[in-house]
């Protein structure tokens, strides 16, 4: 026989427990359909076109423009369902992306190809950025169209990256340039789409924010927003890549603010102060030597997978050695990685840079050192990871681009992030006034691993922005799975947004 008095005594001593102590927090993460595609992604067009930007007085005239990567139906495909897009001389909507630092057009050809291949009147456009221009690949895309990766090798033996004493007048391409390059490139697209949406990953993502805000130097009396019917933001945001409002250590302005200097434009002189080149570079990490080597090992995973790598001094195959580099167990950073699976038949150690770059985050990384012991080659396992390997490869291998960003300007880094989150100086708008809609994107295992990461953005953007702006995060994906997902589900994620 029960007794309700004594039950009554334990709901009420479970009630004040739960009062004293911590209620746990549960996680759900939503649960996204794989993508419909009207298109097999493969069947998409893709052309080049260039931009006329802006003219920068210091730049030879040739350099300034920029270009784009145009994704579109094709008139004459073959759909999944045996129907074609039908012709149209003006899109519905273009999605303009703007790749992250040290990153070029040709890093959204997959993503690209499925949102075109699944949304009927769509057009995506890629940017480069006027640096891009700068990249001699010559070597690769003969190796490529003969099938012969030893050429770029040889290439690469002997590449010289361009002397920044030569580029000289790349320390005039910050903040305004890329913006005012990046309005010319949205006017061209007003004139052949109905809507047009602006989408940034990684640090393209504040790019993309910060011209939302920005008053175009030919239209003071506009700001970017008015161009535009949406932002898309994936893992970045202002105030995690980029508007820091400058950089102060032990009360001292390493980089000053531009609350003190109301400005567009740093002065120059400031990579000086640094002892920077006009460009970004660390040798073994980034830079135009390092991201030929990238361009070159992916030729070699891409048309001699299996036979053995010459970039290192044990036994490896070609496309292990170029997932090596890239993969977030592996490589050099966790952050700026995809999952690509994992090694076979490898001895291994530690892996102390991701554990300096990335935290706790880097401690489960290990790096390959070796053969395994009654083995012969080290090889690579594909099965299984979010990103197919010879899919990724192929980013490094387009004809107009590549995954990379060669010569990324040092300025363009400083400029961004020397002004405040809130903006409201200089030729921008203040981010409070900002009412347009925007999907925010973070990666579980990127940049913006939760929804605490767009808070300060999305606080910025009250009150006028305050029920213009959703974020969700992607579960168990790294920073550039976002981009080469197999079954990506935020085609899907993006199909919804664009089709409330």
């Amino acid at each position: 026989m029960k007794c309700p008095k004594f039950a009554s005594i334990g709901l009420l001593a479970l009630l004040c427990l739960t009062a004293c102590l911590p209620i746990p927090q549960r996680n759900y993460d939503f649960n996204l359909a794989a993508p419909l595609y009207t298109l097999d992604p493969s069947q998409v067009s893709v052309e080049s076109n260039t931009v006329a930007g802006y003219l920068e007085a210091n730049t030879p005239a040739s350099l300034n423009q920029s270009s784009y990567l145009r994704y579109f139906p094709p008139s004459n495909a073959n759909s999944v369902e045996k129907t074609a897009f039908k012709d149209i001389t003006k899109s519905k909507s273009i999605l303009l992306m703007v790749p992250g630092i040290f990153g070029g057009a040709m890093g959204f050809d997959l993503l690209a190809r499925d949102l075109v291949a699944s949304q009927e009147g769509l057009e995506v456009w890629a940017l480069d950025r006027r640096s891009n221009q700068l990249e001699d690949r010559e070597a690769i895309l003969k190796a490529f169209e003969e099938r012969k990766p030893a050429l770029a090798f040889e290439g690469y033996q002997n590449f010289q990256p361009l002397s920044p004493k030569d580029l000289d007048f790349m320390r005039y391409w910050g903040l305004k340039v890329h913006l005012e390059d990046l309005h010319q490139v949205v006017l061209a697209a007003r004139t052949q789409a109905d809507k047009v949406y602006l989408l940034g990953h990684s640090l393209g993502a504040s790019l993309v924010s910060f011209y939302a805000a920005y008053k175009p130097e030919a239209d003071p009396e506009r700001a970017g927003q008015d161009f535009l019917d949406g932002l898309i933001l994936l893992d970045g945001v202002l105030g995690r890549t980029g508007a820091y409002g400058g950089i102060e250590v032990a009360d001292i302005d390493i980089l000053p603010s531009q609350a003190h200097a109301p400005t567009l434009e740093l002065s120059p002189p400031v990579l000086e102060n640094f002892g920077l080149d006009v460009y970004l570079q660390l040798p073994g990490l980034f830079g135009p030597k390092t991201f030929f080597k990238s361009d070159v090992m992916a030729l070699y995973s891409y048309i001699s997978p299996q036979e053995i790598s010459p970039f290192y001094d044990f036994p490896i195959s070609n496309e292990a050695a170029f997932a090596l580099e890239h993969d977030n167990t592996y490589g050099p950073s966790t952050v700026f990685s995809a999952s690509l699976g994992q090694s076979q038949d490898a001895r291994y150690d530690g892996n102390i840079l991701p554990v300096l770059l990335g935290g706790l985050a880097g401690v489960y990384s290990r790096s390959v050192v070796g053969v395994e012991a009654g083995k012969s080659l080290v090889t690579w396992d594909n099965a299984g990871a979010l990103c197919n390997l010879r899919e990724y490869s192929s980013l490094w291998l387009g004809v107009y681009s590549d995954f990379n960003e060669w010569y990324f300007p040092s300025q363009l880094l400083f400029e961004m992030a020397s002004y405040d989150l809130p903006l409201g100086m200089g030729p921008f708008i203040a981010n409070q006034n900002l009412d347009l809609p925007t999907l925010a994107i973070g990666a579980e295992r990127g940049l913006v691993q939760n929804l605490e990461g767009f808070r300060a953005y999305q606080n910025a953007r009250a009150p006028a922005g305050l029920q213009q702006m959703v974020s969700y995060i992607m579960p168990q994906m790294a920073h550039l799975d976002l981009l080469c997902h197999k079954a990506n589900p935020l085609v899907s994620l993006i199909q919804l947004w664009l089709n409330p």
